[in-house]
Order: structure tokens, then C-alpha cells, then sequence
């Protein structure tokens, strides 16, 4: 039933200020790191941000980390004589995410050419999976002592976002700093990883497509 409810709402909010108002869409990528992890993931962020009215402050937001594979060491162990007792793998985690959400602009200074410096506040639903592979791993003969496994957390986000705006003729840009925290996701308790829910602080360039001009 929640999920009807949205869409209609959606639904019923853009098509009221398709009618009554400058709509656009916010389109930036750039670079990405990860704030919660010691050894942090590195991502290339796609952000599509869509204002019913630049006027109003409302937005809705979709954000997906394009991201590079986070490897690190993880020590294998055998009880069979005639090989080495110990061996060291390449551990290889890959995090595939999306955030999905809504908030609000708060405008702190414009200047004479409509140049703009606005708070973007935000929250919504974010889904992280993370999967595991052991490289070159000789699973008939050796073992990991608590290897990492395939997790999925989904949880709820809230993010800050400092945005400039360039604006110039009848385009506008941006450059946006945004932090996101992590997610609200309970993670497994009967089981301990070597990673956590990521925290991404991202620096994207971008551009504003206007549409349906008032």
C-alpha cells in the first residue's frame, strides 16, 4: 500500500507544477569516497535531482555510486601436510548502490548575475549489496577463518549538500560538496565483516535542464 501511495503522490506533484511552473532537472557526476570505512570505497557518484518549481525548494533525488572494487588481504589455512600451512588471498568486495530520496533548498546568497550558493537538506531510503570473491581460491584444499559474505543493507539516509550555481545565457551549472551519513540498516549480529555501511562524501559537477518555461 506505501508504495501506490508514493507514486501518487509523485504523481499528483508533478503534474500540478507542470502546470505552474519552471520545472528542471539537476544532472552531475565527479568523485566519491567513503567517510565510515577505514579503508574507504572509492565511487564515481550519478546524481539526477528533479525541482517541480526552482522557486519552490522542493526536490526528489536519485544518487548511484558507480564503484570500484575495494580489495584487501585475507589469510587461508590448511590442515593437509604436504602444502604450505598458510596462504594469502586477494579479497575483492563490490558495493553496488542507490539512494532515493527528498528534501529541500535553503538559498544563503544570490549575487547581481544570479549566481546562487544554496544549502540542498535531504533524506530517503538507501540499499547497499556487497559481494565477496576470494581470488585464486583453492576452496577443496584451504579455508578462510571468518571470511567476509554477500550483504544487503537498506536503511534510511539523511544528507547535506553545498551547492554553487553558476548561471550563465540560458544555461546553469553547479559545483556541489555533499555527505551523506550512512545508513540506518541494523547490521548482522551473529556475524562479524571487515566492512561497514559507507558514509560517501562527494564532489560532482553538473548541469540544469530547464523545461516547460513559464
Amino acid at each position: 500500500m506505501k508504495k501506490p501511495a508514493i507514486c501518487l503522490f509523485i504523481l499528483i506533484t508533478f503534474f500540478y507544477f507542470q502546470a505552474n511552473a519552471q520545472s528542471f532537472f539537476a544532472i552531475s557526476t565527479g568523485v566519491s569516497t567513503d567517510l565510515s570505512n577505514p579503508k574507504p570505497f572509492y565511487m564515481i557518484p550519478v546524481s539526477v535531482r528533479w525541482e517541480p518549481d526552482k522557486h519552490s525548494g522542493f526536490f526528489i533525488e536519485a544518487i548511484k555510486g558507480i564503484c570500484f572494487p575495494r580489495l584487501t588481504k585475507a589469510n587461508a589455512y590448511t590442515a593437509i601436510s604436504q602444502l604450505p600451512e598458510h596462504v594469502v588471498l586477494t579479497e575483492a568486495i563490490n558495493l553496488n548502490n542507490i539512494s532515493i530520496g527528498m528534501g529541500g533548498t535553503i538559498v544563503l546568497y544570490t549575487n547581481k548575475k544570479n549566481n546562487r550558493f544554496t544549502l540542498n537538506l535531504s533524506t530517503g531510503i538507501c540499499t547497499e549489496q556487497f559481494k565477496i570473491k576470494y581470488r585464486n581460491y583453492d576452496t577443496a584444499n584451504y579455508e578462510v577463518l571468518n571470511p567476509d559474505v554477500d550483504t544487503r543493507f537498506s536503511g534510511i539516509y539523511v544528507s547535506i549538500g553545498a551547492i554553487y550555481n553558476f548561471h550563465k545565457r540560458k544555461q546553469d551549472m553547479f559545483i556541489m560538496l555533499r555527505v551523506q551519513s550512512h545508513s540506518s540498516a541494523s547490521l548482522p549480529d551473529h556475524y562479524s565483516l571487515s566492512f561497514y555501511k559507507t558514509a560517501p562524501l562527494q564532489l560532482t559537477f553538473g548541469y540544469k535542464l530547464f523545461y516547460n518555461n513559464k
